[in-house]
């Protein structure tokens, strides 16, 4: 069992990471989110048009800010580490179902701010994410 300490400061880690991630990525996103826009085309292939992506990925990325200021705020960290590792998830499922396929270019996902890792790194990251989002989920209190 872990000590109060180590567990409070865990937490905070946790928090702040996720935070700073998705308010990277969702305000990158808005300020840039053509690439995004882009591979939520191909994930859906092709079903949705330009402006349907376009508004798939505003939507998103204000997600992404609202979990951002909830992990900040520290209440309902529960539901908000839940619905993190939901949307994570959920996008790492899309991505993987392009693993084998066409060549992918790089996911956009931070807008702006990207990268431009490659499919196979992104997956990894995207992992990483998974991982700190269920180790908040099992940290935190229930509220």
């Amino acid at each position: 069992m872990l000590s109060d300490r180590l567990r409070t400061y865990s937490l905070w880690s946790v928090r702040g990471l996720l935070a700073l991630l998705f308010a990277v990525s969702g305000v990158g996103k808005l300020i840039d989110g053509q690439s995004a826009a882009h591979l939520t085309r191909t994930i859906l292939n092709g079903t949705v048009g330009p402006a349907e992506a376009h508004g798939l990925v505003v939507a998103v990325s204000g997600a992404e800010v609202v979990l951002s200021g909830l992990l900040i705020w520290g209440r309902r960290l529960r539901w908000a580490f839940g619905v993190s590792f939901g949307l994570v998830a959920g996008f790492t499922v899309g991505l993987a179902a392009l693993l084998g396929g066409e060549g992918v270019a790089p996911c956009g996902c931070f807008g702006a701010f990207s990268l431009g890792l490659s499919l196979e790194a992104t997956l990894l990251r995207n992992l990483g994410v998974l991982a700190l989002a269920l180790v908040g989920f099992l940290l935190a209190d229930i509220d």
